[in-house]
């Protein structure tokens, strides 16, 4: 499936409509971008907490200090992120790839980094995957330095030359 390209604008009005939800404003939404392109846009400390992001693609996006807390980015594209200091506080991360993102300084406390795997409801109730592969969290080339993994869930998630230099691991599922 072809991901929908949203620009810089696009976003901008997506997070300032959240605002406006937020504060029990007219004209505010709950942002939804499941299966958004926001590949290369500059996400920098915007507030997508609670913000379903489930598949979008967030390639080279700059998402430093940004806040991703509650957020659903299950089976997102993180490559090459650029997220220090991005709150992920119980974010479900569940099969995102996260191969070369820069997560220095990240706040991961409780974060769902297991494996991820979609699944449908048939007509009579039965859930079939969709895909047949489960897909692991990739920490490929990933820099995890300082970062706060307390309670985190990372069992299954694969780790290749990643920097996890003075990270919290307290308490990780592993």
């Amino acid at each position: 499936a072809t991901r929908q390209k949203l620009d810089q604008a696009a976003v901008r009005a997506t997070v300032k409509a959240y605002a406006r939800y937020r504060q029990g404003l007219p004209g505010g939404s709950r942002p939804t971008l499941a299966y958004y392109d926001l590949s290369g846009l500059d996400l920098s400390c915007l507030d997508f907490s609670g913000a379903d992001l489930s598949g979008a693609s967030l390639h080279r996006a700059d998402c430093r200090g940004t806040n991703f807390s509650g957020a659903t980015l299950f089976r997102a594209d993180l490559r090459m992120a650029k997220m220090m200091e991005a709150d992920l506080t119980r974010a479900d991360l569940r099969g995102a790839c996260l191969r070369g993102a820069d997560l220095s300084g990240a706040i991961m406390c409780e974060a769902d980094l297991r494996e991820g795997r979609l699944l449908y409801r048939g007509k009579g109730g039965d859930l079939t995957a969709v895909d047949v592969e489960i897909l692991p969290v990739e920490f490929v080339i990933a820099n995890l330095a300082s970062a706060d993994l307390t309670r985190a869930k990372v069992a299954g998630s694969i780790a290749m030359q990643a920097d996890l230099t003075n990270a919290i691991l307290r308490g990780a599922d592993m």
